[in-house]
């Protein structure tokens, strides 16, 4: 009977599935490329047989559907013995470390940490980071990015390809601690962080805890200590810290809000609200005000409150001399008032209430006026609201 192996998370090595590995129940597994005796299961558990028709390297790679999605990742199988004991085959790729320095050859200058660096021979496969200098031109050398050595040359890995996402995956620390900027890797992180491959990419609920917070735009920035800058609100962004505080330069909010507590520094314009409890204010609650010492037409002060929405009243404080429409008014008679409120009735009209002065048998003044209507309404008047 052959042995049975998982394959790791990098996709070029095999693991005893003793060790632990983790795989998905539910996906639906298969091999490209594999020689007879090679198989998976609907774990994904690969099963080397022991009368395999192996060649000496085998480029296989493992395909995977899994909530819809298709996966795919290469991995190489090489034979340890090939019919004399004692014979091996070529190792697996590998990951050798980071290096500052271009090569032309296999044999590379890797920084192993800040104070040794050795030269190190890379064989068919094996990859590096490069952490120097960008090369001008179509050089591969490029900052930041993951080369692999094809037995003649070092090529580039593009971050893009879902192929290589584990070697830049493996590079991760020699990137991130030896750069300011992360350059490709970037890319890579960018790319998955939200969705990730395999099985962290298709969790049914992500979860993501962030230990200092998140920031973007050009309104905040990190200092050398990595700390957060705020560099004023005329600029935007948004910061949202491990406290739960969130600072940004515009809110667009088109659901329901609960606040225990609030201050507002600036103006606060609704077109609707309603309020269950008591509003203080320290400041005047007037706002804007619209007066006229002569006549004035129907028509003039409809356009002017034409904003307050149909079956909504704004309430007004002032007074003046208006035109009253109700039945003990009479016929054009103007009434000296004190204005209580503007009740928007039609697509066409408003109405001001207000508080009689000179009628000893009527309780409103109710002065209507309309679009288009040249009737003189008021001969004076001064609201406030």
């Amino acid at each position: 009977m052959g042995m049975q192996y998982y394959p790791a998370a990098g996709g070029n090595d095999l693991f005893d599935p003793m060790l632990g590995d983790i795989y998905l129940n539910g996906a639906m597994w298969s091999l490209l490329n594999a020689p007879a005796g090679v198989t998976i299961n609907q774990k994904g558990l690969i099963t080397v047989a022991a009368d395999a028709q192996l060649a000496k390297v085998n480029e296989i790679t493992v395909q995977a559907v899994y909530l819809g999605k298709e996966y795919a990742r290469p991995f190489r199988l090489t034979k340890a013995l090939d019919g004399v004991p004692g014979e091996r085959g070529e190792g697996a790729p590998k990951y050798l470390g980071k290096t500052m320095m271009p090569s032309s050859t296999n044999t590379v200058y890797i920084k192993h940490t800040d104070t040794y660096s050795a030269n190190v021979s890379a064989d068919t496969g094996d990859y590096i980071a490069y952490v120097g200098a960008s090369d001008p031109g179509s050089s591969v050398w490029k900052k930041n990015y993951c080369l692999r050595w094809n037995g003649s040359q070092w090529e580039q890995l593009d971050p893009l390809v879902s192929a290589n996402t584990d070697y830049y995956m493996r590079a991760f620390n020699d990137i991130m601690n030896d750069n300011t900027e992360t350059g490709a890797f970037s890319v890579v992180f960018a790319k998955k962080i939200m969705a990730m491959e395999a099985t962290i990419d298709e969790l049914q609920t992500k979860l993501i805890q962030v230990k200092k917070g998140i920031f973007g735009g050009s309104r905040f920035t990190k200092n050398s200590f990595g700390n957060v800058v705020d560099n004023g609100s005329s600029l935007t962004g948004f910061h949202l810290s491990q406290d739960g505080k969130l600072k940004a330069s515009d809110v667009e909010i088109s659901g329901h809000i609960f606040a225990e507590s609030g201050t507002f520094s600036g103006t606060v314009n609704a077109t609707d609200g309603n309020f269950s409890g008591l509003i203080n204010s320290t400041g005047f609650l007037s706002s804007k005000y619209l007066g006229s010492a002569v006549d004035r037409a129907g028509w003039e002060i409809f356009e002017y409150f034409e904003f307050i929405p149909i079956g909504k009243k704004l309430n007004i404080n002032g007074g003046g001399v208006l035109l009253n429409n109700t039945p003990n008014g009479g016929t054009n008679n103007y009434h000296n008032c004190i204005a209580l409120w503007i009740d928007r009735i039609t697509v066409d009209m408003i109405e001001i209430r207000g508080y009689p002065i000179t009628i000893p048998n009527d309780r409103w003044v109710l002065c209507q006026c309309k679009r288009n209507d040249n009737t003189i309404v008021s001969h004076r008047y001064l609201f406030t609201w």
